[in-house]
C-alpha cells in the first residue's frame, strides 16, 4: 500500500478497521486512568463525535484526549509499569529523544499509519492517540498571548529539527519553511527542547484563570478560561462504551467550533492525518 509521497486514499473498511485500532487504545489509557483515578477528557472532535454521533465523526481518522499537567505527568510515570507492552508502546518528548512533539502517544504495535508530512519519520509510527497536556497561562492579556506565540514559534522550531515540517507545493508555505530552516540553525535541539518544555510548565504552580494547549493548533483560541476543566468531568457513551468528557464540555466545544453540533459542507468531511503506508495489526 505504499505511495511514496502520495496520500493513501483509505476505503471505508479501511477507515473503519482503523478506527477500531485506535478505540481498543482508548480503552486501554481508560483502563488505567480509571485504576489510577486520573482525570482525563475526550478532546477536540473525538469529543464532538462523542456529543454529535455517541461515536466517531464518520469520516474521523484520530482519537485525541487531554489532561491537565499534573494529571498527565502521573499518567507518564504510572503507564511504565501499567500498560500492556505486548500490544502498546509509549511516545513522547519525555521518554524518546527523537520524539519532539508536545503531545504524546499511546501506539498499537504491530502496526503502521505512516505520516507522508514528515521530513525525517522517526522510527515508531504505529497507529495511535494523542494525549494532549493542559497548561495554565497566567491570564488572556496581550502580554499571555504574546508568550504563547514565542512559545509556539520555538515549538515550531522543534517540530522543524525534528523532522515534522517540510517543504511542498505551497509557495507560501516553502516561504515559512525556509524562514523556519534559517533560525533553527542558531538553536541547539537538546537546549531549545529543554526551553520550550520549561515555558509551557511556566505558570503551573499558581492559580489563574486561563488555561492552554501549547501542543493544539488553533493559535490563540488555545488559550481558554479554566471554568472549563474546574466544573470537573462526568462520563458519556463513545463507541458503546463509557468514557471521560468535561462536564462543561458544550462551552469548552462552541469556544473551539462554534456550532459544533452543525455538520460540515460534504467537501470537508475528510479526516487530516496523510498516510502513505498503512499496516493492521493482523497482517503480517
Amino acid at each position: 500500500m505504499y505511495l511514496g509521497d502520495s496520500m493513501l486514499e483509505l476505503t471505508k473498511e479501511q477507515l473503519r478497521k482503523l478506527q477500531l485500532v485506535e478505540l481498543d487504545i482508548l480503552k486501554e489509557f481508560d483502563r488505567i486512568c480509571k485504576k489510577h483515578s486520573l482525570k482525563y477528557t475526550l478532546c477536540g472532535g473525538t469529543l464532538i463525535g462523542a456529543i454529535r454521533h455517541d461515536g466517531f465523526i464518520p469520516w474521523d481518522d484520530d482519537i485525541d484526549v487531554a489532561m491537565e499537567r499534573d494529571e498527565y505527568e502521573k499518567f507518564i510515570k504510572i503507564q511504565e509499569k501499567e500498560l500492556n507492552r505486548k500490544k502498546y508502546y509509549f511516545q513522547s518528548i519525555e521518554t524518546d529523544d527523537k520524539y519532539l512533539k508536545l503531545h504524546s502517544n499511546i501506539r498499537r504495535k504491530n502496526s503502521v499509519y505512516s505520516d507522508i508530512t514528515l521530513d525525517k519519520p522517526y522510527k515508531e509510527q504505529g497507529m495511535s492517540i494523542d494525549i494532549f497536556p493542559i497548561d495554565k497561562i497566567k491570564n488572556n492579556s496581550i502580554f499571555s498571548k504574546i508568550y504563547y506565540y514565542k512559545t509556539f514559534i520555538l515549538k515550531i522550531i522543534l517540530m522543524y529539527k525534528g523532522g515534522y515540517i517540510k517543504s511542498s507545493n505551497d509557495k507560501k508555505k516553502n516561504k515559512l519553511v525556509k524562514y523556519i530552516k534559517f533560525i533553527s540553525v542558531f538553536y541547539k535541539t537538546k537546549s531549545l527542547k529543554s526551553r520550550v518544555i520549561r515555558r509551557t510548565k511556566k505558570y503551573n504552580n499558581r492559580n489563574t484563570e486561563y488555561l492552554t494547549c501549547y501542543a493544539g493548533v488553533y493559535g490563540l483560541k488555545e488559550i481558554f478560561n479554566s471554568s472549563h476543566f474546574n466544573k470537573g468531568y462526568t462520563s458519556h457513551i463513545f463507541e458503546n462504551d463509557d468514557f471521560m468528557i468535561l462536564t462543561d464540555y458544550d462551552n469548552y466545544l462552541k469556544h473551539y467550533y462554534g456550532n459544533y453540533m452543525k455538520l460540515p459542507p460534504k467537501d470537508k468531511q475528510i479526516g487530516h492525518h496523510f498516510t502513505g503506508y498503512i499496516k493492521f495489526p493482523d497482517e503480517e
